[in-house]
């Protein structure tokens, strides 16, 4: 989103319904196949 605004952005994750993003408290998109968090090393980086 490029409107200058400050936004808030969630991601959950569940075994039940999968991964959901959600973008101002709307649910934007979701993919029920990722139900398990994957080991991974180093940090996220945003921006």
């Amino acid at each position: 989103m490029t409107d200058g605004k400050w936004h808030h952005v969630v991601v959950t994750m569940s075994a039940a319904t999968g991964m959901k993003h959600y973008l101002d408290g709307a649910l934007v998109a979701s993919n029920a196949a990722y139900a398990a968090a994957e080991s991974s090393t180093g940090y996220w980086r945003v921006g």
